[in-house]
């Protein structure tokens, strides 16, 4: 399962994309990648531990939201559910809303 938007100014396309790795783990992730270059790869915006249903959307060319639902929640040392989050990606500013 996949959702992806493309950014205002077509350079970028945020993609949320599920895993499942069986016993291992099930991960869900928000990437970002540019649309243009032969050596375009996944930059992960967010890692989250589970699947999750997340949701993104463009504010505008420079701003991506995403959205993270309840069970997507952090919380303390021994259950964290994000696994990684960054808040800027090569000019992209993140904002992230909890459901």
């Amino acid at each position: 399962m996949r959702e992806q938007e493309r950014s205002p100014s077509g350079e970028w396309i945020a993609r949320v994309t599920y895993a499942d790795c069986g016993a291992l783990a099930d991960g869900t992730a928000v990437t970002l990648r540019r649309t243009r270059g032969w050596f375009a790869r996944d930059k992960v915006v967010v890692g989250l531990e589970g699947s999750h249903s997340v949701g993104i959307t463009w504010r505008d060319a420079r701003i991506l939201r995403i959205f993270l639902p309840e069970s997507a929640r952090e919380r303390n040392f021994a259950d964290q559910k994000i696994l990684n989050r960054h808040e800027d990606i090569e000019g992209i500013h993140i904002e992230y809303t909890q459901l």
